[in-house]
């Protein structure tokens, strides 16, 4: 024992001095050390002791007790350095160094042994790993174990136990000892009978006892226990143990040399330096620091595995793990490396605890596999609320990312996903967004792929995740001679001679797969003799990469029976995990033969187990891609067609066979007859995709099934239609429009012309709402004659876009809405039909179809969007658009949430609660994740808001421009027909930055629409204002002459202020007051000063207000009134101060009484 005191946590609570325990007092003294112990270094309140203490029955002297229970403790705790209770505000805290708690020793000890481990000093990891376990003298925190506050942290110490004797195993068996640890082992598994890693130890230690039956016997009771009791099958950890065993893998043989390596797994070697920087990432997000590593390396090259040793060290080292793979082929289930990864996550959880992990995203997690959804009891999707496509899809993929987020309040998360050059759109999607949600969580995304595969998809998620994440790679060379020595060493089952190791290295280029395969092919071939120092050498030496390979693994194939190459060259037909029942069948295999095949290509090292029960896969995708290249075209076709009769036979009987699978291989065969019958698979996999919100994949079986449909058939228009609306949703906006034009064709021809006018409509919504206006303008046109003579719903939809159109390519548009007959027909029908789910449509249907501010409706104007943005009703819009976001939120309408966020905070912004506005914003664009490129109306939204900001404190115009720019650059035809509200915003922002030529350059571009469009058009008192602050920027007031202003004042009288429609940070009357002071008529333009500043003060517009004071100053001190400037000037400043309005505060501070203001 050290001088001084030690608390020990692992056990019954103890205090124990030089001399011994130290003996407490009451329990209650116990119970109050116990909480304070959990938490030492956190303050506790007494609020919180009293409450454990006594819980609903509190005494009055509640605070009185708590103090003297402290007072004994500090007695019992004496002066010793390193463990006291300090007072803190309203509470206590226990101040414990490190080596005066046992549970922090254990922590520091295990460790020291991990680390030792991984730098290969195994003999000082074992001591490190015992002094640890031995300090556990029971299950910790044992009397208070139960109690909420002791619960989680007694759990953690004990799993640190238990996972601390399992690395001492593996340690051991290292070392040789596995026939001492056989009994050892047998205990441990059945006082944890739900631990894998303990089967595999003991699987192992009875393998290399040379009890081989033991060791199997061993894993058919694992796999019984797993099923009994959780209803899951073994991971694929312990089934390739079971394969190794099975086909006796020399790697598992037990010899002294390198130690520490985790059970049934080859030596790792090589690459310890990749591993340590991956390892430092983990340490990095575990301070709040996440981001993305990348594993980059061609085929072979060892990705998947140093995947896997990271993951699991990751674990080691307290970080929740989720894993996941991507897999070839265009088959593949939506979302599927992340369904692995979650339903990996939940395999160990009873079904109770699943749901309750799941928190309030168990619905999006369910709809990533059916399996999740068992297993979250979530409701089936008959019985779920349905979205639109893309609100889905946001819902979706959200909930996803926040759940994964979120495991980062317990411990640092690390995903790794495998084989992303591989990965399907929709997983791509949710990674994108992923990497928003998790930016500034403990969380660090790891994925592996391929250099030279990388699809545009990929690269660009790469590339935007850069901008939210801390983005490192490692990019994996081949092997040097030692450690390529030592991988051919493993796969000889004895030591390689250098010259022969050397001569594999410059033929694969260290790469460990072509080189094991190159190993295999000459001890196949009988290549290999042992030289007199018991090294295998070789006389001949083919050059066999990397085509070389295979022929290699042809030749393999070669010598295998015809039943056994028949079930491989069956097998090679998936792209993923095949099932073994229907490639025995496929093969014209008995169950007997298809289990001998199995064993044979286990045992030749060619396939492997596959997580899911009975299915295997190819070790590596270069096999499966030789196997495949051996089958002449017409032999694989007539392969692919048995395949897709045997999977769709399984399927009826119950199987795991997936719908996708049935369809993939009929459509693989579809040039033989009866490829028809595919139809139905491929319409269930539609259907499967589309629950799952996968627009990709949903496009993708749909187009299977119009392949297989045959021609003439009565499905096909029904197919066609739906492909179209698909790929629509999907964003293959050109594919859209092919396919939508030719089902439109196919329903007029079958269901008349209404039908096809109504679809039509229904696809050009579907294209404008996902940023594909200009495609959907290319259908519009056709839509309108199917349409004609109607004046209806679908009329006034198609004749919207058309009308877009023409303003879009007219190379005279304004960049403006026009105010043409059809347009105002079109939105009255539309008004009158309701705009739920198009709040933008709102703004421009209501006063298009009004015509003035006072005309319209209460009914009508209830609407957030018209309060705000038409009415300018701003506090009253404020909790109305709250209100509606909190029920997108609820509806899982995440971009409209997203939407209403973002013009909520441009009402905080105009209020004056400029911090609230920029927090709401952050909000919406962490809701919406919002990428800021591109040119869509979230996008539109924000920038308008960040305009809003800039405008209210005088600060941000560079980002403004800058954002400007980028959404309604050269090429963006749809921003074309809205552009002078963005051109006169930029005209605004380049003056108050001072660049005036840029200014006025810009501002005379916008005189078109300020002269040709409407009142109601959309942004129209926006596009004025803003052209009218440009020249009082540039010039200020004073008889400037400027031959813009009749046509500025007539604009302002008889359009703006004859509607009266309003808008945040904006004021016709201001505007008016500002052009009556540039034209130096300086009385009327105080009295449109005054009228804004009232109108101004019942909107509650305190920044415009202060900016209208401040402007009637600067015409006061030019009118030759100090008095009513400085006044003014007083009560702006006053405003600016109290708001925050700092660049307001400044410019105010530089302006004289009496002479112009300097802008």
């Amino acid at each position: 024992m050290r001088d001084g005191v030690e608390l020990r946590l692992l056990g019954q609570l103890e205090v124990c001095g030089p001399g011994g325990p130290i003996t407490l007092g009451a329990a209650k003294e116990r119970l109050l050390l116990a909480v304070l112990a959990v938490d030492r270094g956190r303050s506790v309140s007494r609020d919180r002791l009293i409450d454990e203490l006594y819980g609903d029955q509190q005494p009055r002297s509640g605070v009185n007790a708590v103090q003297n229970y402290v007072l004994r403790l500090r007695r019992a705790l004496g002066a010793t350095a390193g463990l006291r209770i300090s007072t803190v505000p309203g509470g206590y805290r226990l101040e414990a160094a490190a080596d005066r708690v046992d549970a922090d020793r254990a922590e520091r000890l295990v460790a020291e042994g991990r680390a030792a481990a991984v730098s290969g000093d195994h003999d000082g990891a074992a001591t490190a790993l015992r002094s640890a376990i031995g300090l556990w003298r029971g299950p910790a925190l044992c009397e208070f174990a139960e109690r909420p506050f002791a619960e989680a942290e007694a759990r953690r110490l004990d799993e640190l136990c238990e996972s601390a004797r399992e690395d001492l195993v593996d340690l051991e068996l290292a070392g040789g000892g596995h026939r001492r640890l056989c009994g050892e082992l047998r205990a441990m598994v059945a006082q944890a009978p739900l631990r894998e890693r303990r089967w595999a130890q003991l699987m192992l230690a009875l393998h290399r006892d040379g009890r081989q039956a033991d060791a199997l016997e061993a894993f058919h009771a694992c796999r019984a226990t797993l099923a009994a009791e959780l209803g899951i099958a073994p991971g694929p950890a312990l089934n390739e143990l079971h394969a190794r065993i099975l086909r006796h893998d020399p790697v598992l043989r037990a010899e002294p040399g390198p130690r520490g390596r985790p059970a049934g797994v080859a030596r790792f070697v090589g690459r310890d330096s990749e591993l340590r920087r991956l390892l430092d990432r983990v340490d990095t997000a575990a301070a709040g620091c996440g981001g993305l590593a990348t594993i980059v390396g061609e085929p072979g090259i060892g990705k998947t595995r140093l995947l896997r040793e990271f993951s699991e060290a990751a674990a080691r080292r307290g970080a929740t793990v989720l894993r996941g793979r991507c897999l070839e082929g265009e088959w593949q289930p939506a979302f599927h490396a992340f369904a692995e990864a979650v339903t990996g996550h939940f395999g160990t959880l009873s079904g109770e605890r699943a749901g309750s992990a799941a928190g309030p995203f168990g619905e999006p997690l369910a709809r990533l596999s059916p399996e999740l959804a068992v297993r979250l009891g979530t409701p089936d999707a008959a019985s779920r609320a349905r979205r639109q496509p893309d609100e889905e899809r946001m819902w979706l993929i959200d909930g996803v990312a926040r759940f994964v987020g979120g495991l980062a309040d317990h411990a640092p998360v690390v995903l790794a996903l495998d084989d992303l050059h591989w990965a399907d759109a929709s997983t791509l999607v949710l990674l994108r967004h992923l990497a928003r949600v998790v930016a500034d969580r403990r969380v660090l995304i790891v994925a592996a792929y391929r250099a030279d595969e990388i699809g545009p998809g990929l690269l660009d998620v790469l590339g935007a995740v850069r901008t939210d994440l801390d983005v490192s790679s490692v990019r994996l060379r081949g092997l040097d001679l030692p450690a390529l020595s030592a991988v051919l060493d493993d796969v000889a089952a004895a030591p390689v001679s250098a010259e022969l190791s050397s001569a594999i290295l410059t033929e694969t280029r260290g790469n460990p797969f072509f080189a094991r395969e190159v190993v295999r092919h000459l001890a196949e071939e009988g290549a290999l003799h042992a030289a007199v120092d018991g090294s295998l050498r070789t006389d001949t030496f083919p050059g066999v990469v990397p085509d070389g390979v295979r022929q290699v693994l042809a030749r393999r194939r070669a010598r295998l029976s015809t039943s056994c190459a028949s079930f491989l060259a069956h097998a090679a037909a998936f792209d993923g995990p095949f099932p073994f029942a229907p490639v025995v069948a496929a093969a014209g295999l008995g169950e007997a033969a298809g289990l001998a095949a199995v064993d044979a290509v286990l045992a030749a090292g060619l396939v492997e187990p596959a997580a899911a029960p009975e299915r295997y896969q190819f070790c590596h995708t270069l096999i499966r891609h030789a196997v495949l290249a051996e089958v002449n075209p017409s032999r694989r076709l007539r392969m692919r067609r048995r395949l897709a009769e045997a999977l769709a036979a399984a399927r009826s009987g119950s199987s795991d066979v997936t719908a996708a699978e049935v369809a993939a291989q009929y459509h693989a065969g579809r040039d033989l007859p009866g490829a028809e019958a595919g139809v139905g698979a491929a319409l269930e996999a539609a259907e499967r995709a589309d629950a799952a919100a996968a627009h990709d994949e949903t496009a993708t079986f749909l187009a299977m099934a119009v392949d297989l449909v045959p021609a003439g058939d009565e499905r096909a228009p029904a197919l066609v239609a739906r492909l179209g609306a698909a790929q629509a949703w999907a964003g293959r906006f050109d594919d859209a429009v092919n396919t939508a034009a030719r089902a439109a064709d196919l329903l007029a021809s079958t269901d008349g012309p209404e039908r096809a006018a109504a679809y039509l409509a229904t696809v050009t919504s579907a294209l404008a709402s996902a940023d594909g206006a200009p495609h959907a303008w290319r259908l519009a046109a056709q839509g309108l004659r199917f349409a004609a003579p109607r004046r209806d719903h679908v009329w006034a939809s198609l004749m919207v876009h058309e009308l877009d159109r023409r303003e879009a390519e007219d190379p005279d548009s304004p960049g403006t809405t026009m105010d043409v007959p059809e347009r105002r027909e079109a939105l009255r029908i539309l008004l009158a039909d309701g705009v739920t789910g198009r709040p933008d449509l709102a703004r421009l249907a209501v006063p298009a179809t009004y015509r003035r501010r006072d005309l319209i409706p209460d009914e009508v104007a209830d609407d957030p969007i018209v309060r705000l943005l038409v009415l300018g009703d701003i506090a009253v819009a404020l909790p109305l658009l709250t209100d509606a976001a909190e029920a997108a939120r609820e509806r899982g309408q995440i971009a409209l949430r997203s939407y209403y966020l973002t013009l909520a905070a441009r009402a905080q912004i105009a209020l004056g609660d400029l911090a609230g506005g920029r927090a709401t914003l952050a909000g919406a664009r962490a809701v919406g994740g919002a990428d800021r490129r591109g040119w869509g109306w979230q996008r539109i939204h924000d920038i308008g808001t960040l305009d809003a900001l800039a405008h209210a404190t005088d600060v941000g115009w560079t980002d403004v421009l800058t954002q400007l720019d980028e959404a309604y650059g050269a090429g963006n035809k749809a921003g074309h027909r809205l552009e002078a509200s963005a051109i006169a915003c930029g005209a605004k922002a380049a003056a108050r930055l001072g660049r005036i030529d840029d200014a006025l350059r810009r501002y005379r571009a916008v005189l078109p629409a300020i002269e040709r469009a409407p009142a109601w058009a959309m942004n129209y008192l926006r596009t004025l204002c803003d052209a009218v602050e440009t020249l009082w920027i540039v010039h200020g007031p004073g008889r400037s002459g400027h031959p813009d202003l009749p046509v500025l004042e007539e604009a302002l009288l008889r359009k703006a202020l004859a509607a009266d429609f309003r808008f945040p940070m904006m004021d016709a009357r201001l505007a008016l007051g500002r052009v009556c002071a540039l034209d130096g008529r300086y009385d009327e333009a105080m009295r449109w000063f005054a009228e804004a500043g009232t109108v101004l003060a019942e909107q509650g517009a305190r920044p415009l207000r202060a900016i209208t004071d401040l402007d009637a100053s600067r015409v006061a001190a030019r009118a030759g009134d100090p008095r009513s400037a400085r006044e003014l000037r007083g009560a702006a400043e006053h405003t600016f101060a109290a708001l925050g309005m700092i660049g307001w505060t400044r410019r105010a501070a530089r302006a004289p009484d009496r002479a112009p203001l300097s802008s």
